[in-house]
């Protein structure tokens, strides 16, 4: 056989088998039998009414009403379903709607015509049950006009309302027990909507919703969600809740894909989709005990036994801690007992314990109760708390709590209906007292524990003085004001959302008013709604305010309870817990979690000799600092007083030196002048020149002394401009050419009278040389300021010199040397025989501080 024709036949075999397989697989499930624990069984199969009840007291369904559509197709293997998305009148979404249903009388009607009749039973002896169904969507929730999608329900006028089991059109599969149930709570999940069981359009799903029979234990509901094909091996739970107590068997109009109430919602929560195989069971099905589960991995169904379990008593470990937080943030708990203390960082903390019963006890039947203590904070004992609450706290001005009013909710209200805007809402009030610590008041909704489920609105919340209940200070009472606030998305004007799933905090309104409220079918997340406004000291502090709203609830608090302590400063805690069951203290090891909050520094041992000993220094220094400033200012003064002093004794010194020499010179003149008037009146003239000369030679030394002493030319500018002038008059009377070779624009540098004195005399000094002894010459004057130096050079083309030939104690040379070093600066002059002079003059420019006194 050719090779490519014996691989063709092999995957032609292949696929062959693999349809053969999934063909398989689609008709592995087949319809219920009939057990020992059946108590109704509907296959819907019929092409119309009656549809045929499996169970031992055969309560057949007789009417089919509104459009509903019989012999419709179901999941492979099932036989047909009944199709519910019709209606024949009324307004879609709302209570007029008349959509279809399937009841068990043959007409609907108010009263009780169309109640079911007396021996209907739907929980076993004990109280368990099992409701379920296989269910196929046509609309998602989200999308369907329906106040709700009814699975299966028992309803009615008057003291017939008893449950309903339904899909909620935000996603959410609930069992509520209604008023005339005998029990309060309920269940509530999110269905899937990732995953092999995500909610869609084109699957089948299991649907079940299963009671134990323990009454007043936490966690007595489950709720499932599986889809068919899906291949599990055990129903997929996504939720659960509590009753409160075993439903009383109380009857009502019961029904099949909606309600059969004559009134207000009366057909108006249809199934937007087909119903298969109902059925109820008379306890509580094992997970593995559902028609997608093959028959030989089937567990079967047992009921519960209380006497074994009834003692409150367990070998093992009672509670555990399922979350701790701080702050409202997690932290990870320690892996072992007894292993070293989980530590917290400093501050003022609210510290929350999130505390479960274990799997054993949980099954206890009885009243359970946790309380709990942190020694080294409160040594006093306390419940743990279950259920949604609305908190009242006030804080001061480091967000510390100072006072709290909590109110919690758990169970049903008197007064709540399915939609929430159709509860009527019942009045509250509570008090809260302010502390003169007080800066703002927090108000929060919140979910509680992340198991925790249910419904929880509130309106009209109002805050007054107990004095003038009258006039309310709480903004926005009445949710008028905010953003698409006829959305539940909407956000209410000073409120915000909070939590792991902040969408759980809502917005609705009834045909009244708007509420806020909590809608959490989540188990695994919380939500909440916070607000927070400021205090007037002058008005609020300490007095006592009234709170006071409307609120409707349904609660179903699961397995957890919470344990919060506020304002937990540093220190060593102990935190303790014990299970009580009908009060009663069950046995075994404490529930023990010890943790450390550190101190901060300012409430370690050493902080405060540390902040001493380092204030004692710091005094200290500021005193050494203080005498050091006024050290500083006495040099500085005597500074002043030393400079002033020089100036005086310079001043002097040149007076007696220049000024007195020539004003002998002109008084020698002046007598030689009168002698030669009488002796020989021709040379008068000449010896009056000479006179007007030295006049004029002492005016410019006049001028010279007083432009030294000048502080307003206490500048670089005015010292070039100075020089300048010199050099003019000193040439002035030559045949020498003088060039400049000066900047228009000098930086703006303030000089010292000294230090201005010593430069204009040193370059005069070497300009008086170049007319003395270099001849016939041009002369280049020139000024720059370069890395903070001031450089002057005085260069000529005259007949020069030899310096090796030079007297080196020449007065002028040794004048311009001297001169130069009291500045810190230097004196270079380079010269030759025929070749001309060169003296460079530099010396630092001095800074700001420098140029009025050395000392900082």
């Amino acid at each position: 056989m050719p090779f490519s024709l014996f691989l063709r036949l092999a995957l032609f075999s292949v696929a062959l088998c693999g349809q053969l397989f999934v063909a398989a697989a689609e008709t592995a499930i087949a319809p219920y039998q009939f057990d020992s624990h059946t108590l109704h069984l509907w296959h819907l199969d019929e092409a119309k009414a009656p549809f045929r009840d499996e169970g031992p007291t055969q309560t057949d369904m007789l009417g089919l009403f509104n459009g509903a559509r019989p012999s419709q197709a179901s999941y492979p293997g099932l036989g047909k379903a009944i199709s519910f998305n019709h209606n024949v009148g009324g307004t879609p979404g709302n209570s007029d709607l008349m959509g279809a249903v399937l009841i068990a009388k043959e007409e609907l009607a108010e009263g009780a015509a169309d109640r079911v009749d007396s021996s209907f039973q739907y929980f076993g002896e004990d109280g368990a049950f099992t409701f379920e169904a296989v269910v196929k969507l046509d609309q998602l929730p989200s999308e369907a006009e329906v106040i709700a999608l009814s699975i299966l329900s028992m309803d009615g006028e008057d003291n017939e309302r008893i449950f309903n089991f339904r899909i909620e059109r935000q996603g959410f599969l609930t069992f509520n027990p209604l008023p005339d149930s005998g029990s309060t709570g309920g269940a509530m999940a999110t269905i899937p909507t990732v995953g092999p069981h995500a909610l869609n359009t084109k699957d089948w799903f299991h649907v079940a919703v299963t009671y134990n029979g323990r009454e007043e234990t936490s966690a007595n509901l489950r709720l499932y969600w599986t889809r068919l094909d899906s291949g599990a091996t055990e129903a997929n739970l996504i939720g659960g809740g509590t009753l409160s107590n075993d439903l009383n068997g109380r009857l009502g109009d019961l029904a099949i894909g909606n309600e059969a109430r004559y009134h207000f919602n009366a057909e108006a929560e249809p199934f937007c989709g087909s119903i298969d195989e109902v059925r109820i069971s008379s306890l509580a099905r094992h997970e593995t005990d559902y028609l997608f589960v093959p028959g030989e991995m089937r567990v079967p169904s047992e009921k519960f036994d209380p006497s074994p379990s009834n003692k409150a008593r367990s070998d093992g470990k009672i509670l555990t801690i399922t979350e701790m937080r701080v702050d409202g943030k997690p932290v990870a708990l320690p892996d072992r007992p007894g292993s070293s203390p989980l530590t917290v960082p400093p501050g003022i903390h609210r510290i929350d314990f999130d505390l479960q019963f274990n799997s054993q006890l949980q099954s206890l039947s009885g009243l359970s109760d946790i309380r709990c203590q942190m020694e080294g904070f409160d040594e006093s004992w306390r419940n743990a708390d279950a259920g949604m609450s609305l908190t009242f706290q006030v804080l001061d001005a480091q967000d510390r709590i100072v006072s709290q009013n909590r109110h919690l909710v758990n169970g049903s209200s008197d007064g709540w209906k399915t939609p929430i805007s159709e509860s009527t809402f019942g009045q509250r009030a509570e008090p809260l007292f302010i502390p003169l610590t007080g800066r703002k008041l927090r108000i929060s909704l919140d979910s509680g524990p992340p198991d925790t489920t249910g419904n929880f609105a509130i309106s009209q919340l109002n805050l007054s003085l107990a004095s003038d209940s009258a006039n309310s200070f709480w903004p926005n009472s009445n949710l008028a004001d905010g953003e698409n606030l006829d959305s539940p998305a909407g956000v209410p004007r000073g409120w915000t959302r909070s939590g792991g799933d902040p969408a759980i905090a809502q917005v609705d309104r009834s045909s009244t008013s708007r509420f806020l409220v909590l809608v959490d079918g989540e188990q695994s997340k919380s939500g909440s709604w916070i607000s927070e406004i400021d205090l007037d000291p002058e008005i609020h502090l300490g007095k006592t305010i009234s709170c006071t709203w409307k609120e409707s609830y349904n609660v179903f608090a699961k397995g957890v309870h919470q344990s919060s302590f506020l304002n937990v400063s540093s220190g060593d805690y102990v935190f303790r817990a014990v299970g009580l069951i009908n009060g009663e203290l069950i046995d075994g090891p404490d529930l023990v979690q010890a943790f450390r909050v550190r101190p901060a520094l300012s409430e370690r041992a050493w902080f405060w000799p540390a902040l001493t000993s380092a204030t004692v220094a710091l005094f200290a220094l500021a005193l050494f600092r203080h005498a050091r400033r006024l050290n500083r200012r006495r040099l500085r003064q005597m500074w002043f007083e030393n400079a002033i002093e020089q100036d005086r004794i310079r001043i002097a010194r040149d007076m007696h030196d220049d000024l007195g020499n020539r004003i002998c010179f002109l008084r020698m003149t002046a007598a030689r002048a009168k002698e030669e008037a009488e002796r020989d009146p021709a040379k008068l003239k000449q010896h009056l020149g000479k006179l007007g000369a030295s006049a004029r030679e002492l005016v410019n030394a006049m001028n010279e002394l007083v432009w030294a002493v000048d502080p307003k030319y206490d500048t670089l500018d005015h010292l070039a401009s100075h020089l300048t002038r010199v050099a003019e008059d000193v040439f002035g009377d030559s045949t020498i050419l003088c060039r400049f070779d000066i900047p228009s624009r000098v930086p703006d540098y303030v000089l010292g009278s000294d230090y201005r004195h010593h430069i204009s005399l040193a370059v005069k000094e070497a300009l008086y040389n170049v007319v003395k002894h270099a001849g016939p010459c041009e002369v280049h004057l020139s000024l720059d300021c370069r890395d903070g130096q001031l450089n002057i050079e005085v260069r000529d083309n005259g007949c020069g010199f030899d310096p090796e030939q030079t007297d080196p104690i020449c007065n002028g040379l040794k004048n311009l040397v001297g001169r130069m070093k009291d500045l810190g600066g230097s004196c270079k002059i380079i010269s030759s025989l025929g070749k001309g002079t060169q003296v460079s003059l530099c010396a630092p420019l001095p800074t700001q501080d420098e140029s009025s006194c050395p000392i900082l």
